[in-house]
């Protein structure tokens, strides 16, 4: 048997020493703890009630994580909503680059590049929203702009609907209660008119 050449031996070498494996790295990608219990790129879903429609949401990415200590729905790379009313007309949209629901609160964190629309046309834009479906509240904290027609209202402090409700209401609200809560915040007045286009 012939001995390989020194220039192939030493590539087997040095192939040899470049792999390397560290336990440690691959625990933390294998560590089914930090993965969802369900995911999907590219989703379309639609929620109905008694066979009607109610929402169409289309993310980039789902993930759903459903244990003890962690039960939320995470849309990292964000959503598109449409919202249909019983005659299944179009009330609203939201959009968003990242939006997170947090299941035994339903509590919604919406951010980054938020937009809710209304049929007439009206917006609301924000970088950040909480909305307690249950209270039947929402929370900007960030500065919101609402245009309404030709005007445009602002808040830089952010704005708040009515003071949440003590008393849950059961299963959760639905969009057509947080556009309603929404445009409530421009007719309480709480923010400055910023002028007319």
């Amino acid at each position: 048997m012939k001995t390989p050449p020194l220039p192939l031996a030493l590539l087997l070498l040095l192939a040899l020493a470049a792999c390397k494996t560290d336990i440690n790295e691959i625990n933390k990608i294998m560590n089914r703890d930090n993965m969802p219990d369900m995911s999907g790129e590219t989703m379309k879903m639609w929620y109905t009630d008694s066979a009607r429609l109610k929402y169409h949401v289309t993310t980039p990415r789902y993930d759903k994580y459903d244990r003890e200590d962690k039960k939320y729905e995470e849309f990292p790379r964000g959503l598109h909503v449409i919202s249909y009313d019983t005659a299944g007309l179009e009330v609203g949209t939201l959009a968003s680059k990242y939006a997170r629901r947090v299941e035994n609160q339903n509590l919604w964190e919406i951010r980054d590049s938020v937009v809710v629309t209304n049929a007439e046309g009206n917006k609301l834009e924000t970088q950040l929203l909480f909305w307690d479906m249950d209270k039947d509240w929402i929370y900007a904290p960030q500065p919101v702009r609402l245009t309404a027609g030709a005007h445009i209202r602002v808040g830089h402090a952010g704005c708040e609907s009515a003071p949440p409700r003590p008393v849950a209401l059961g299963r959760g609200g639905d969009f057509r209660a947080l556009l309603r809560l929404v445009f409530q915040l421009e007719a309480a007045g709480d923010l400055a008119e910023e002028g007319v286009v």
